[in-house]
């Protein structure tokens, strides 16, 4: 036979092999298709069935602020109306850490007015290194390495230990104590005048993040003759919650 012949027959087979590779690779790729598609089907049956009630648990966290609303206190009067225990308004002045400016010299000048309003330090740094400097030097040293060795604060270690007198607390120094919790409203100072209370209501747009929250007092007209009995003359003790089974907060 020719290899013309030769090569007349052997023309079907190549193309019956070059067709059976095309049709194992498009069988591989619906393959691969069909996986993706059933690892995606797999992943939806999972994040909505298995994980949904975290995820939707976690979506309403980050929509929603729990904010700790103190209920109000009933006015107390006798059989003949003469009052036992009422409320007398008072004004808190707060800040927000969410709502405080981002920009840190914008958030220091409202700092500053703050200050400028309710007599709260904005820093105690130079105070608190001043009573350092005047107390006894031993002392200073002692307590310092002390507060270094176990990672405290040597400037809170020495106010504790009476080696310096305490100060107030600053305005930096609460809004860094308490921004973990960025939608809390955190008390910088408490009962302030009425008058100074309106005013810095007024001030807010100057003052982002910073707001006043009234505050109701117990007042007992008739002072120690009932307030032992009706109630406290002050806030009640955590120490008095945790008995009855309640948490510290």
């Amino acid at each position: 036979m020719s290899q013309k012949g030769w090569e007349f027959i052997d023309e079907p087979r190549e193309e019956e092999e070059g067709e059976s590779g095309y049709q194992g690779r498009l069988f591989f790729f619906r393959l691969l298709v069909v996986a993706v598609f059933g690892l995606l089907l797999y992943r939806v049956f999972w994040l909505q069935q298995t994980q949904g009630l975290q995820f939707t648990a976690q979506a309403e966290d980050n929509r929603f602020a729990r904010l700790l609303i103190d209920p109000p206190r009933g006015s107390i009067f006798d059989r003949n109306g003469v009052p036992l225990a009422i409320n007398n308004p008072s004004f808190n002045v707060t800040i927000t850490p969410a709502f405080l400016p981002d920009d840190d010299a914008e958030r220091t000048a409202v700092f500053q007015r703050l200050s400028l309003l309710t007599g709260i330090p904005v820093s105690n740094t130079l105070e608190q290194q001043a009573l350092i400097d005047a107390a006894d030097p031993e002392l200073v040293s002692v307590y310092s390495r002390l507060a270094l060795l176990y990672g405290e604060s040597p400037s809170s270690t020495l106010s504790e230990a009476g080696v310096v007198p305490e100060l107030p607390q600053s305005i930096e120094a609460i809004y860094e104590e308490f921004s973990f919790a960025q939608y809390i409203p955190t008390v910088i100072t408490s009962g302030v005048p009425a008058e100074l209370a309106y005013f810095i209501d007024q001030e807010s747009t100057f003052l982002p993040g910073v707001r006043v929250i009234p505050e109701p007092i117990r007042y007992y007209p008739t002072d120690e003759y009932l307030s032992t009995i009706i109630g406290y003359m002050g806030p009640i003790p955590n120490e008095s919650w945790l008995d009855r089974g309640y948490e510290r907060d």
